[in-house]
This record gives C-alpha cells, structure tokens and sequence, in this order.
C-alpha cells in the first residue's frame, strides 16, 4: 500500500526552491528503501510521469561520491604523466641501465655489504635479480587498451562521460567544483571544467529525518561559499540534464522540469 506524505506547505526546501530558476532533480539507488513513500513524493513535486521514468533509473546509479571521482581524475592522468610509454622508455628502461657503471658505484660506496654479491646487481642484491633487463619484458603501454595517448584523451572520457552522485550535507563535493586544483585548470575545451557531480541523497535514511530539507542541505553549501552559486546550479540541474537527457532526450517528457529540459536541450544546439 502506497503511503502518502503529510508535507507541510511551505518547508525550508520549497522556499529555497522558489528562489531557483532551474529544476532540482536528485537520484541515489537508496531511494528503493521506502519506494511507495518515495514515489508518492515524487510525483507530488515532479509530475504524474517522474515516478515511472526517474525511479527506473535511479536504481541504475549508486551513490559514488564526488570527491572519489574527483581523486580518480586526478590520479589517472598523474599516472599517465609517469607512466606511460614513453616516459618509462626514456627514464624507467631497464634495458639501458649501465651495468659496469652500477658494478662501480656499488663497489665504490657499498664495500663489503656486496661483497660476493655483485652478480645479484639489479634487483635489491638478493631478489629476482634475472628481471633486471629480461628479453621480452612485456607490452609496457599500459593505457594502450584504453586507447589513452595523451592526457587530453582522460579529460575528454572522464568530464563527458562520468557522473557522482554526492549526499546534499558532503563538503567535498568542492572538489569536484574546485576548477583551480584539478587537472586542465586552464582552458578546458569548452567544458565547465568540474567533474560531474550532482544530487544524489540518501533520503531513504534513518539519519534524513525530513527528505524535504535535502535542498536546504546543498543551498548551505553555497550559503557558506564552499561552492559558488554557479556550481551549485550544475550540481542540482545541469549535470542531472545532462546525465539524464544523454540517456534518453524525453526522459523527462511529462514531469515538472519537461520545460527546463527542452530549454537546456535547444541552448545545445
């Protein structure tokens, strides 16, 4: 049996809400805790045809957490700055090491520590020392299934491709907004430049007491300047417009935000 929320008319949330000129649109895989109470919810504040369209794809996307996908972006294309082929080739090549040069320093620094021990060079003086130059050492391109040749390659897969939903009270969702300290902080193709993170509460919770100040949540955080407004309107609409709109261009056909989206749809034209 479906219950049917008592809301109060005018919450914290809905004055907020009034002072936004973009929809709302939040979704997190924990919603399916309560879902007759969620769906009543839903459609009372999106439109008859939410419940059916949203509720199908919010189960398809857990709740990742902006500042992990922030450290994931981050932390590929470090990788690939010193990982990738060419810079291993030119300074990580154990095939070009210099052998009696090695022998020297060891002999001149080490002294009796290698003592009958100097053809075990290369690998800790004990350990594996066969691996030091081996014939055939693999294929050393890591990043050559993924088709990454250059760190523009992650920028453009990770900012088009990749969304995290962040609860409305996590701070860290500055993170994924903080344009000055993640990678390609210059120009950025015409991007917004912020990883994608956008609403996604646990609403279904027992520590949301009241799912209807999950906004309030989020506008704090521009309140208190951890995001700018500007960021704040690309967590709670554009990046769910665009998550949601890629998908599928009338998934919001018939709910509350169906003008907001046919709006943003033609700006991209």
């Amino acid at each position: 049996m479906t219950i049917a929320l008592d809301r109060p008319k005018k919450t914290k949330s809905a004055q907020i809400r009034e002072k936004l000129g973009y929809p709302i649109i939040d979704t997190d895989v924990h919603t399916q805790e309560f879902p007759p109470a969620f769906l009543d919810y839903l459609e009372q504040v999106a439109g008859t045809a939410m419940p059916t369209a949203g509720y199908a794809y919010a189960q398809r996307f857990q709740e990742g957490g902006s500042a992990w996908g922030t450290s994931l972006y981050a932390d590929i294309i470090w990788h690939w700055e010193t990982r990738n082929k060419q810079h291993l080739l030119s300074n990580n090549n154990l095939a070009i090491i210099d052998k009696e040069a090695l022998v020297e320093l060891y002999t001149r620094y080490d002294g009796e520590l290698v003592d009958g021990r100097l053809d075990q060079i290369g690998d800790g003086l004990g350990f594996h020392h066969q691996l030091l130059s081996p014939e055939d050492p693999g294929e050393l391109d890591e990043f050559e299934l993924a088709g990454i040749d250059q760190p523009e390659d992650v920028r453009d897969r990770f900012l088009n491709h990749f969304y995290f939903s962040t609860e409305s009270d996590d701070t860290r969702v500055s993170q994924a907004f903080n344009r000055a300290a993640n990678p390609f902080s210059d120009a950025c193709g015409g991007q917004s430049q912020r990883v994608k993170a956008f609403l996604g509460s646990d609403s279904g919770h027992w520590d949301v007491p009241d799912i209807t100040a999950v906004t309030a949540n989020a506008y704090s955080m521009a309140e208190h300047e951890i995001i700018t407004e500007e960021d704040l309107r690309y967590f709670l609409s554009i990046h769910p417009l665009e998550l949601y709109t890629s998908l599928n261009q009338d998934f919001f056909k018939g709910t509350g935000v169906e003008k907001a989206a046919n709006e943003y749809l033609a700006a991209k034209k």
